[in-house]
């Protein structure tokens, strides 16, 4: 479409007589009338005189905005009978009656047995698996579902760590061969998919040459995982990626994660990570005044130039740990005030996920005394500031965490994790707000 100034669509108006040099327009009733019948087909209306009537403006309608849920509630939640210890790690929704959570259980020997758990609308039920510990999922489709994590090999010890990748075809979990980074050590910690043909996960693996763990990218293109390189990370002693996830409308992506580089000791430092379409940057990001430590664990992108990244660092001369919320704004990612409340300054955000540029929310755990008890932490950003929710808990908790969360499909959450009773036994959690 061409663009056109106002005159463009702008009725000639000549002075009563006025005439040009060669000739003289004269309008009969006949030819009045058929001007009037064409401007009438054209939409516009007219005065029986003839003269044209300004349209009325149609009003421009207003974008439908979904009222932010408000109300946290626990919904139950399935724990694998056969162990004790029951966690989820993630979770993924296609829409409000179709989610999936992963994570595991452990056995006595201490090693972890698959668990995942999907909603059909009506409960939470849970879908035999073959693998251990599962620490990320998305769902494209109902027949088209990844998870990944990380498996032991050797068990009793000594044994190695693998990358874990399983694929849900509609029937059945089956696991994925994945590329070997050449190390004995490495494992996925974050998954997305922007198609059935391209899927993407990050995580961590053991440079033996270097003698330091490294960021592990892997990449599905429909037919097989790849591993592809990421950025150089000079001087790096420890880092990982733990969690990825597509900037809309673009086939780039966000991850985010943590490395400790520098002369020993070293601290760990916020990792950053973009893919444009065709390679893996480093993008440096601003951190909190007299920060020592931190670390990044969830991302979420509303656009190109709206994103949000959570985790949590130290200040200089502490030990405590702080919630860390950062933001991206199209040109840098910036530390943002982080709620802080009574008895919840301790705290750590694990993940984020958003339903509107006004409703953007963030889970964790925040700690109740110098023990380390923990409770589930819930954020709200709601277009100014950040505030903290109330999170409920099942009766007689002493410690519960929430590990993820994930939008449903109808402007709600998902908020999925473990939580420890009396008895000591760690059985899922599962909160839904609406």
């Amino acid at each position: 479409m061409f663009a056109s100034s106002p005159d463009d669509f702008s009725p000639v108006v000549r002075a009563h007589g006025a005439s040009s040099p060669r000739w003289r327009i004269v309008l009969t009733s006949v030819a009045l009338s058929i001007l009037v019948f064409a401007l009438g087909a054209c939409g516009v209306t007219t005065t029986p005189g003839g003269e044209v009537v300004p349209p009325v403006p149609t009003p421009t309608p207003k974008p439908t905005v979904v009222p932010a849920c408000t109300t946290w509630s626990v919904i139950p939640s399935p724990n694998a009978t056969k162990y004790q210890e029951n966690a989820l790690n993630a979770v993924n929704a296609l829409s409000s009656t179709s989610a999936w959570a992963v994570g595991s259980n452990s056995q006595e020997t201490g090693s972890s047995q698959h668990l995942s758990v999907r909603w059909d609308g009506t409960s939470w039920q849970i879908v035999p698996g073959q693998s251990e510990n599962l620490v990320g999922v998305a769902a494209i489709s109902a027949t088209d579902v990844w998870a990944v994590g990380s498996t032991h090999e050797g068990l009793p010890e000594p044994y190695q760590t693998r990358a874990l990748i399983e694929h849900w075809n509609g029937m059945a979990w089956s696991i994925v061969p994945s590329p070997n980074p050449d190390s004995q050590e490495y494992g996925l910690n974050g998954v997305v998919a922007l198609s059935a043909n391209d899927v993407w996960a990050v995580g961590s693996y053991l440079d033996l040459g270097a003698g330091a763990r490294l960021p592990l990218i892997e990449h599905w293109n429909g037919t097989a995982w790849i591993i592809v390189t990421g950025p150089h990370l000079q001087g790096v002693h420890d880092s990982a990626l733990q969690s990825v996830t597509r900037i809309p409308g673009t086939n780039e992506l966000w991850a985010v994660g943590y490395m400790m580089k520098g002369p020993l000791p070293a601290f760990d430092q916020a990792l950053i990570e973009r893919w444009n379409g065709h390679g893996w940057m480093l993008v440096t990001p601003a951190n909190p005044v007299n920060m020592t430590t931190s670390k990044l664990e969830g991302v979420v992108a509303l656009s190109a130039t709206d994103a949000w990244a959570v985790g949590s660092y130290v200040m200089a001369g502490s030990e405590v740990s702080r919630g860390l919320i950062e933001h991206w704004n199209g040109t840098v990612w910036q530390p943002v005030t982080t709620p802080q409340t009574a008895g919840i300054a301790p705290s750590q955000f694990v993940s984020v996920a958003a339903v509107g540029k006004r409703d953007v929310r963030a889970v964790g755990r925040y700690f109740v005394n110098s023990e380390g008890t923990g409770r589930a932490l819930i954020a709200q950003w709601n277009g100014t500031a950040w505030s903290v929710q109330a999170s409920p808990t099942p009766s007689g908790v002493t410690y519960s965490i929430l590990m993820a969360i994930a939008g449903d499909g109808a402007g709600h959450y998902w908020a999925v994790g473990t939580f420890t009773s009396a008895s000591r036994h760690q059985q899922t959690l599962i909160l839904h707000c609406s």
